[in-house]
């Protein structure tokens, strides 16, 4: 999905920040702007990490995921103890 931006800039620091404070480790993260038909779009490359679980804090929460096949699902409580 294509989605113009209005200040790319200012969404690309965006999207790093939150990575930087809402994932714990924080992910190697490449961004890139792309220019497409008239419009600057970001390009997003996360590079596969190692460690395992990744936390996402959000409201004084945090909230436990790991990689599952092709998708990141939330860690419960029996899951989260076996992976160690």
């Amino acid at each position: 999905m294509i989605v113009v931006l209005e200040n790319p800039q200012a969404d690309a620091d965006f999207i790093s920040e939150m990575i930087k404070t809402r994932l714990d480790p924080a992910p190697e993260v490449q961004l890139s702007s792309i220019e497409h038909e008239g419009h600057i779009l970001i390009e997003v490359k996360i590079k596969a990490g190692m460690l395992t679980s990744y936390y996402y804090y959000q409201e004084g929460t945090r909230t436990a995921y790991t990689r599952v096949g092709n998708e990141s699902v939330e860690c419960i409580h029996n899951n989260f103890f076996r992976w160690y």
